[in-house]
């Protein structure tokens, strides 16, 4: 039996899901998280558990083969993803980049923090506002 993750990271530097990965161990309640390393990886994953979306896919923008922002576009196009928060964590900060990603339907630009700390700060708030606040359409309480 799959149980759909909170969180889907989509991020090709492994030291920078590692990072996410221990930062996302400190938040409370800590949210369950499956990493994929690419776009096509993303995609298969979200193919082969249909009935399981993440309740928030958090992906950044430079990935190989197809970029970060193809891969929201096509999110956004399949109408069985389309609902799944995507959230950008980008070391980005081009404001061309932001308003593509908005153009594009994501539904928040985070810049990647420069300490540990300040990822935890950023990945807690996430939660709070994703995991404890918000209703999203795939809740298991709905």
């Amino acid at each position: 039996m799959h149980h759909a993750p909170d969180l889907l990271l989509i991020e090709d530097d492994a030291a920078a899901a590692r990072m996410v990965e221990e930062a996302v161990r400190e938040v409370k309640p800590v949210p369950s998280m499956v990493h994929v390393a690419s776009a096509e990886a993303a995609l298969a994953y979200l193919e082969r558990f249909p009935d399981h979306p993440p309740r928030l896919i958090l992906l950044d923008l430079q990935l190989p083969s197809m970029s970060g922002m193809e891969l929201l576009e096509r999110l956004k196009a399949h109408s069985h993803h389309r609902l799944i928060p995507v959230v950008i964590l980008s070391l980005s900060d081009l404001s061309g980049d932001i308003l593509s990603s908005y153009d594009h339907q994501a539904s928040g630009y985070l810049h990647k923090p420069a300490t540990f700390p300040k990822l935890i700060l950023m990945l807690q708030a996430l939660s709070d506002f994703w995991f404890q606040t918000v209703r999203l359409v795939n809740d298991r309480s709905m």
